[in-house]
């Protein structure tokens, strides 16, 4: 009977420190990773889309809401520090000022995307299926490390290309689709030979004071974003009010006129010529989104705060037409 308790103390003694050893270092799987939707989970403080094919459906096919919603989960998400936190926040951005990442060094984000800035982490990392992607679009760099080399992480972060495991597909327009269909002998593989276009940007910041509102001002732009994993073309106002010298959010009555046209490569042509209307601090009329680049674009856009009257110039950004 003694031999049968003291085995029984024994097992006891052993499972209690399992499951200690489970609360202090390993933590149960669930909580390490846990999940964001079905197909999106957090790896190590970093995304993690289950597939290329799933990245690529939910980018071109889910409704800007589906979207909305997505980023909140992320943002509700205390692990995961993305790149839209740390500039909506100032005590984020100190903390990361000193990062490997040349994009938390600029006073204003680089990223004029919130779904791009809210799946990339403090070091501009994502994972979309196998490949685990580093961007910077300061230092216009895209670097790529399979999963199965996630002994050499820490030099993907550092941006480090001695061990070999990792790729630099900076020169590359589409990264996904580099990956999936390599090149042969400097040709695209398969069907799709059409080349991809580099970002592009026009911008116009006034004020209103010939209007009599210089404490006013218009922040106008067109937009052509290549995250080669995520491009975007857009037109957006944002309408500010100056106190004390900063620049603070103001609504009005805001609206864009556009003529835009497209064509994703190796995909049909796009054309529309309309307006969009916001009683809104912002106005925001993206055209395109997706993960594959695009062959041609242009996109013209004149915008207006109907409030005060005023009129921007035309804005244009144009390239393989």
């Amino acid at each position: 009977m003694k031999k049968i308790t003291c085995l029984f103390f024994i097992f006891m003694g052993i499972l209690f420190y399992g499951c200690q050893t489970n609360q202090e270092g390993l933590v149960a799987p669930d909580e390490t990773q846990p999940k964001i939707t079905e197909n999106v989970s957090l790896k190590d403080g970093r995304l993690h889309f289950q597939s290329i094919d799933y990245y690529r459906d939910f980018l071109d096919k889910a409704s800007k809401t589906e979207k909305t919603k997505f980023i909140e989960k992320l943002n509700e998400q205390k692990r995961f520090v993305s790149i839209a936190k740390i500039f909506a926040d100032n005590n984020l951005k100190k903390k990361y000022q000193s990062s490997k990442n040349a994009m938390l060094s600029q006073t204003i984000s680089p990223i004029e995307s919130e779904f791009f800035s809210s799946i990339l982490n403090a070091d501009g990392i994502v994972q979309i299926g196998k490949y685990i992607f580093k961007i910077d679009l300061v230092q216009q760099k895209c670097l790529v490390l399979e999963e199965k080399d996630l002994a050499f992480y820490q030099d993907l972060i550092e941006g480090n290309l001695n061990q070999g495991k990792i790729k630099d597909l900076s020169n590359e327009e589409d990264a996904l689709e580099a990956l999936e269909n390599p090149s042969e002998n400097g040709q695209k593989a398969l069907f799709c030979r059409e080349g991809g276009q580099y970002g592009q940007k026009a911008e116009w910041i006034e004020t209103y004071a010939a209007l009599g509102f210089s404490d006013l001002r218009a922040d106008c732009k067109v937009v052509y974003q290549k995250g080669w994993v995520y491009f975007s073309l857009q037109a957006k106002i944002k309408n500010q009010k100056n106190v004390l010298g900063i620049w603070f959010a103001q609504t009005d009555a805001l609206r864009i006129d556009y003529d835009v046209r497209y064509k994703p490569k190796c995909r049909g042509e796009f054309a529309e010529v309309w307006y969009d209307n916001e009683y809104d601090n912002e106005a925001n009329h993206r055209a395109y989104e997706s993960s594959r680049a695009l062959n041609k674009l242009w996109y013209v856009a004149r915008f207006r705060n109907q409030s005060i009257g005023y009129v921007s110039p035309l804005l244009e950004i144009k390239a393989g037409y």
